[in-house]
């Protein structure tokens, strides 16, 4: 099962994001970028890596976008190279194109627009090879 980081602060669409990838993931949770770094840290720490990350771009605590810098920092750190990092998937109900150039910037892989078509999340983490 490919071990999987949803970080969204709406119960329903963690839920959502949990109950389309169940087939193929194992999900953890995260309410905000802050405790989604420190999950995705800790799990690099242990050698056990999320190879999946599905986060919002507005949360209380810390935004998906410094989240994301973040944890290409740490990934960089620990000397993981490019073709072996997570695959980082920002979602979020804003359309717009300051935050997908700010999300691309920072290292994502791909953008999907709220609400959420369970098709579409499983045609991007079919589009990079993870399931």
């Amino acid at each position: 099962m490919l071990k999987t980081l949803i970080v969204e602060d709406v119960v329903v669409i963690r839920r959502l994001l949990a109950n389309v990838l169940r087939e193929h993931c194992e999900s953890e949770f995260a309410e905000n970028g802050g405790s989604a770094v420190k999950k995705f840290h800790e799990a690099l720490s242990e050698n056990t890596p999320f190879k999946l990350v599905c986060m919002d771009i507005l949360m209380p605590v810390q935004d998906g976008i410094s989240a994301l810098k973040k944890m290409r920092e740490l990934e960089k750190a620990a000397q993981i190279d490019e073709k072996n990092r997570a695959v980082i998937l920002m979602i979020t109900s804003m359309n717009e194109q300051e935050f997908i150039v700010d999300s691309i910037k920072a290292g994502c892989n791909g953008y999907i627009i709220k609400p959420i078509d369970p098709v579409k999340v499983l045609d991007e983490v079919k589009k990079h090879g993870l399931i």
